[in-house]
């Protein structure tokens, strides 16, 4: 028989747990989306933690579609950046270079911004070796791509701190007719048999004195802003010269930054983060508070709180959403964490120091296959935008109001539970 002064008084408890952690209970509770009309029973709510383990693991990802290009050391993050050139398809059909010159339209920089930071020297390579292949693109080139020292040094430039401070360097056109031999070689099925000439753009690198991050806009920006070379040109006809001073513009075809993170966090923290970032992964127990059968999951939440006070917490912006594990290799070894890439739980924006996610039908698929319960990974939805990395308290944190939890509303059987 169900001892009805047990549920009294663990219905209190449950209620008082939930305003200790600020979770409010959700409006339409008694019933509200019941959507299943064989499920009649009592509506119940209660909150649990995970409870079994939790760990993150670091990963790479891509930066093509991030409208930054990040260019120094801060933060304990290195970041460079790679850009190619070779949309020459408006050319003229015959003329010679007067000079040329790349811009490069500055933003932000990603540091203490009332810190008086010096400037720094930057480099450019040409030609830089990529690990899997000099054809780069965006959507592949990480970190680790690039061989190091890479490429030939052509030129210095210094990097200021001023937010909006732009450079224009000047660039050999000898470099431009070795991208546009590459350009027409592609181009001409003729020359298919022989080697093909590289181009594989420029690695903007820094002097190892930086103590800030340069913040530059990606050709994913409005044109007003995007890299470009500006080519100043003598034009010729059948009947000579046409123009003297003919400036074409050229747009980054490519571009990425390429970043690393020397941060040693501390193992007390789970993490979330982009680019050379990091995914947190915990694993729960339903079964300590539902039954199998006989329930119907109304609707799952799950909190976590970010510690924004931890020195590693660099303001983590963006929208945050989960993944089911499917398998649980990652509890031993963090490295080998294999998400399944057909689920993607609901989106939703950090605020404030938490944030909370709609799990419904993870947890529901949980509860009846619970052998399926690999446990799930938190993240960013973009990942490689930007630089960013969040501390979460993790599931053993000695702050009860600071650990993660699931809050779940569900509606039992008729008779369910009663003997």
């Amino acid at each position: 028989m169900v001892n009805k002064r047990r549920l009294l008084v663990n219905s209190v408890f449950l209620a008082s747990l939930i305003l200790l952690l600020n979770c409010a209970e959700p409006d339409g509770k008694l019933g509200g989306s019941v959507i299943n009309p064989e499920v009649t029973g009592e509506v119940r709510d209660s909150l649990f933690y995970p409870v079994t383990a939790g760990a993150y693991g670091n990963f790479q990802s891509p930066s093509g579609t991030s409208l930054h290009l990040y260019l120094g050391k801060g933060e304990e993050y290195e970041a460079r950046f790679l850009v190619k050139f070779d949309n020459f398809y408006n050319l003229p059909d015959s003329f010679d270079f007067v000079s040329a010159e790349m811009v490069l339209y500055g933003g932000a920089i990603y540091g203490d911004s009332t810190v008086s930071y010096p400037d720094f020297e930057g480099y450019i390579y040409k030609d830089p070796e990529l690990v899997y292949s000099n054809n780069w693109n965006e959507y592949w080139v990480t970190w680790d791509s690039l061989y190091y020292p890479s490429g030939t040094l052509k030129d210095t430039f210094i990097v200021s701190k001023w937010r909006g401070d732009s450079i224009v360097v000047p660039i050999d056109t000898n470099w431009i007719r070795d991208w546009i031999d590459e350009y027409e070689w592609s181009a001409d099925t003729t020359t298919w048999d022989t080697i093909a000439p590289v181009n594989s753009g420029l690695l903007f690198d820094f002097n190892p004195s930086a103590e800030f991050i340069k913040d530059f806009h990606s050709s994913e920006n409005a044109d007003s802003i995007k890299p470009r070379l500006v080519c100043h040109l003598t034009v010729y006809d059948t009947s000579g010269v046409v123009s003297s001073d003919s400036v074409m513009v050229i747009y980054a075809s490519n571009d990425i930054y390429i970043a690393k993170d020397n941060a040693l966090l501390p193992g007390d923290r789970l993490y979330i983060g982009r680019s050379d970032g990091y995914r947190g992964m915990l694993l729960m127990d339903p079964s300590t508070v539902l039954p199998q059968f006989g329930v119907f999951i109304n609707r799952a939440t799950f909190t976590f709180f970010i510690d924004t006070a931890s020195v590693f917490y660099t303001g983590a912006l963006g929208n945050i959403t989960a993944d089911r594990m499917t398998d649980t290799l990652w509890i031993s070894n963090p490295a080998e964490y294999n998400i399944d890439a057909t689920y993607q739980g609901s989106l939703a924006y950090i605020s404030g120091d938490s944030v909370t996610l709609s799990i419904t039908n993870m947890l529901f698929d949980w509860v009846i296959h619970p052998d399926e319960n690999f446990g799930m990974s938190l993240r960013f939805d973009q990942e490689g935008v930007d630089l960013t990395r969040a501390p979460i308290f993790p599931h053993d944190c000695p702050d009860l109001t600071k650990r993660p939890y699931v809050y779940v509303v569900y509606t039992t059987a008729e008779g369910a539970g009663d003997e």
